[in-house]
């Protein structure tokens, strides 16, 4: 991970510095400031107002406390009349075109309901599937917006891109406490290449940036990297929630420890379970 300190670019490697276990004052120091960035979502040039924060504390799966860790929560944010860019993880499973699983939508709804009720205008955006930059009918985000819709119990409206005219008319037409869900970020080739110029057309839609979408908080896209360096940022209360658990995870958990690891792709996860294995009392794999 890379973040500015001055006029200094520092770079990291923290799955090498948290597996190490032991922290010198200086090591510690960095580590402290670049976890404070990377779950906010403020990386190069960025900064957080320590007094819009509250006090977090990082400890290592060694239990070795390494210091205060900040994100803003929705706590922090005054979102009356502002328009919200909130990055959700919409992508739902389908089958013919029908969603078969609702979880995720339903775990977005508490961020969102709050958003609305403070009088806030949110922007929904997200990618769903792999189009590969193209423009894929079938991978369209129009039948989830209709089905938060249904969820929430409000309109839902829907804008056929994710950034240009289009857009930027759908969020004028906005009130307070309207939705909008934005066409599938990834139907634009610029998103997964991290481009500047999406990244600061997503942010023009904005006046502040909500990130809910834990599970695509490691992709370094525009929607989710770029545009956090553009916007104040904001941690969703999904966002929240899981940072939440880590902390108390790599903390002091309580045993006994089990850990249950999903996906198909175990190759991307060795390292990760090689440094597990030997902190939790009980390690369940699945789908690999």
């Amino acid at each position: 991970y890379r973040f500015q300190r001055g006029e200094k670019l520092v770079r990291i490697n923290l799955l090498t510095v948290l597996k190490s276990g032991t922290f010198d004052g200086a090591r510690a120091a960095v580590l402290d400031e670049a976890l404070g960035h990377l779950v906010t979502g403020t990386t190069i040039g960025a900064e957080l107002p320590a007094g819009d924060c509250p006090p977090r504390r990082w400890r290592t799966v060694s239990g070795a406390t390494v210091g205060p860790v900040h994100f803003r929560t929705l706590d922090q944010l005054q979102a009356k009349g502002k328009r919200v860019l909130l990055r959700a993880d919409l992508n739902v499973p389908r089958r013919d075109g029908e969603i078969t699983d609702l979880t995720r939508l339903e775990k977005l709804c508490p961020t969102i309901r709050e958003l609305s009720g403070k009088g806030a205008r949110i922007i929904i955006c997200s990618h769903f599937g792999r189009p590969k930059g193209e423009v894929v009918p079938e991978l369209s985000l129009e039948p989830v917006a209709h089905a938060l819709g249904d969820l929430l119990g409000q309109k839902v409206r829907f804008a056929r891109s994710c950034v240009g005219p289009d857009a930027e008319q759908a969020v004028k037409l906005l009130a307070d406490g309207e939705i909008l869900v934005l066409e599938n970020t990834r139907f634009d080739p610029r998103e997964e290449r991290n481009d500047p110029g999406m990244a600061h057309e997503l942010a023009a839609l904005a006046d502040v940036y909500v990130d809910d979408a834990f599970s695509a908080a490691h992709r370094a896209h525009a929607s989710t990297e770029g545009v956090a360096k553009l916007l104040p940022a904001y941690a969703g209360r999904l966002m929240q929630a899981e940072l939440e658990a880590l902390e108390a995870v790599l903390g002091h958990p309580k045993r006994p420890l089990a850990a249950i690891i999903g996906g198909s792709k175990v190759s991307t996860k060795l390292g990760m379970l090689g440094n597990l294995i030997g902190h939790v009392n009980v390690l369940v794999m699945g789908g690999v």
